[in-house]
């Protein structure tokens, strides 16, 4: 009898959560669960074939292709906050802040806001500029991937004015 490796069993957890995004048709949850996932690209295109008509050789051109672009949007984002003459305010505006997680607090499950919102701060400069800095990679995908719309709707609502966003890694 043959023994799984923790490895193995990872590959597992992850094929069948990755399967459950496909069959609910949420394609950008299956790619998050990926990125993150112990599966290959060949292991991952396997699966979405069998979902939606993709060659694998599309696939993984899409992935590569996908992770370029937000690299560039990325750094198209900070060259242009770097070109702005204006200093970011030092400290950033925490009153602002608590009241757009006060706002966003209520329009999420508990879990959900501990999770992704509880460790981040801000940075301002003239209430048009925000810089959300998250604690690791995974969250500031998450956060960039799912909830940007509502953070900047919440912020618009405070501040009166829809700012543009950023979000960064803290360490």
């Amino acid at each position: 009898m043959d023994t799984l490796t923790m490895k193995d069993i990872y590959k597992t957890i992850d094929k069948q959560r990755i399967e459950m995004a496909l069959q609910k048709e949420d394609f950008k949850g299956a790619f998050v669960l990926f990125k993150y996932s112990e599966l290959s690209y060949e292991e991952f295109g396997v699966l979405v074939e069998s979902f939606i008509d993709f060659d694998i050789e599309d696939l993984s051109t899409y992935l590569k292709l996908k992770e370029e672009m937000k690299t560039m949007k990325r750094n198209n984002s900070l060259l242009q906050e770097e070109n702005q003459n204006e200093e970011y305010n030092a400290p950033a505006n925490q009153e602002i802040w608590q009241k757009t997680l006060n706002d966003i607090k209520g329009k999420l499950s508990a879990p959900s806001f501990h999770t992704w919102l509880k460790d981040t701060t801000i940075e301002m400069k003239d209430s048009q500029y925000v810089r959300i800095f998250c604690p690791n990679t995974f969250a500031r995908d998450w956060l960039e991937e799912r909830y940007a719309s509502l953070i900047a709707s919440s912020l618009e609502k405070i501040m009166g004015k829809r700012p543009s966003l950023s979000f960064i890694v803290t360490n």
